[in-house]
């Protein structure tokens, strides 16, 4: 996400070298971003803001003695970066037992209508207990119809069925209609979808509106559109009064100028944001994560987030017991893939990491290639459950490794070198028994040597 403006605007910070900040370091700097920003399509309203923002802040804050010219340039940076994010709206909140209804716009291709979804679902998750309807006015896409159809399927929602005579006008107010005599909560509308600005579709949803009066209008905008956008949110807002944004395939590596722009364009806030294709892919929308990314500070709370989602904190309370015992079998390394792997995998925790913008692409591309954690994988699971808590019996058992190789499918040199790896791994936890952890970290940092290449 964000990739190159990242790798940009960290380049412009590393190449001020001053001790002290210097109104010609900040002029310098800011050219940088500027010609990024212009490149990852930020209109030039917002960066027009930014850059004065930057400069009256360069003014009026103080340098912490701590803090290196540098960093504090990007303390800076970072606050101009969250105006220019940041909305004081809070979220919606769907808490009400009376009807709220939900407009769904937007182009034809952003996601608006797998977005319909996951706010039925972000909404379920929040409200266990509300009853949820879906209804498509999208009268001329048939297949967008029935793609609403089975989201409501799989979100566990009503779908709100309609005949192909009536207009959308008419069967929104029989949505609303069914919605209050069946006692739900949200009714949640999916609009037609255009692929551009079309006049006489803008009159159909002017009628749409004023006919319901929706509690919410969401626009949803794929990140990977340029300046584009903002005009096209221009002409929803006024004909309509956009409540909120969302953000889709924000996943993606984005140019960012949208998600930067948007605030300064039309002054609503962005709400949400699609971080995949599933239905659970839906997050709040967070300005401080994302000034954070840019800066290549890392995405820690998100992180932590996936943690707390995908760990068991009783395992690994466990695993950690076992460590400080000196022990550790395959079936504890084939957990911790495993966990790994429920995180996005390893290249999607490196990408959250500070500093990971600066990894070569040909790095990453080698961590995404999962093929030797497959290969590890289907090993271990070949293995009976005595053989992975004592892998020495398959070390010098031909029998034993015809058998897993057999039934993972793989080759002899994979079993040698998963073997190795596993040696290496339990000779540093042998190391680590009995809470020896900080002093072999000491003696790793005098002596340059990684714990297992210790004699």
């Amino acid at each position: 996400m964000y990739k190159t403006l990242t790798q940009k605007i960290s380049q412009a910070l590393a190449n001020m070298t001053s001790k002290q900040l210097k109104d010609s370091d900040i002029q310098t700097a800011l050219d940088e971003i500027e010609r990024a920003f212009i490149e990852a399509d930020v209109s030039r309203a917002a960066i027009a803001h930014f850059r004065s923002d930057i400069l009256e802040l360069a003014q009026r804050t103080e340098k912490e003695k701590s803090l290196s010219a540098q960093a504090h340039l990007m303390k800076i940076i970072r606050e101009a970066l969250l105006d220019l994010l940041s909305h004081e709206t809070p979220l919606p909140n769907f808490q009400h037992h009376q009807l709220q209804i939900i407009l769904m716009v937007g182009l034809q291709g952003a996601g608006k209508t797998t977005t319909c979804g996951k706010i039925a679902q972000y909404i379920q998750q929040q409200n266990p207990k509300h009853k949820i309807m879906m209804a498509s006015i999208d009268i001329y896409r048939p297949k967008a119809i029935e793609q609403l159809k089975i989201l409501s399927t799989q979100t566990q929602t009503t779908f709100h069925p309609h005949h192909d005579t009536l207009d959308p006008v008419t069967i929104c107010q029989h949505a609303v209609d069914h919605a209050k005599r069946t006692n739900h909560q949200v009714l949640i509308i999916d609009t037609a979808g255009r692929l551009d600005i079309d006049e006489e579709r803008m009159q159909e949803l002017e009628s749409v509106n004023r006919a319901i009066n929706p509690n919410h209008t969401f626009y949803v905008v794929d990140s990977m559109m340029g300046q584009s956008a903002l005009q096209i949110a221009e002409t929803f807002n006024k004909r309509v009064d956009i409540s909120g944004i969302i953000l889709s395939k924000i996943d993606s590596d984005t140019k960012g100028g949208v998600a930067l722009s948007v605030k300064t364009a039309i002054e609503k806030p962005i709400l949400w944001m699609g971080t995949g294709e599933h239905l659970s892919k839906l997050e709040p929308f967070d300005p401080e994560r994302i000034a954070d990314q840019l800066l290549d500070m890392g995405d820690i709370i998100g992180l932590a987030k996936k943690a707390q989602q995908h760990f068991d904190e009783k395992k690994s309370k466990q695993l950690s017991d076992r460590l400080q015992k000196g022990q550790f079998t395959l079936n504890d390394l084939l957990e911790q893939i495993q966990q790994i792997n429920q995180m996005g995998g390893m290249a999607s925790i490196l990408k959250m990491l500070p500093g990971a913008a600066k990894i070569p692409d040909h790095m990453v591309k080698m961590i995404e290639d999962d093929t030797k954690v497959t290969s590890i994988q289907s090993l271990i699971q070949s293995m009976t459950p005595l053989e992975r808590n004592r892998p020495e019996l398959i070390r010098n058992n031909k029998s034993r490794q015809k058998r897993v190789l057999k039934g993972s499918g793989r080759n002899k040199n994979d079993l040698n070198d998963l073997i190795k790896s596993y040696d290496k791994m339990k000779k540093m936890t042998e190391k680590l028994k009995g809470g020896k952890m900080r002093a072999l970290m000491q003696q790793f940092s005098q002596s340059g040597q990684p714990p297992w290449d210790q004699s």
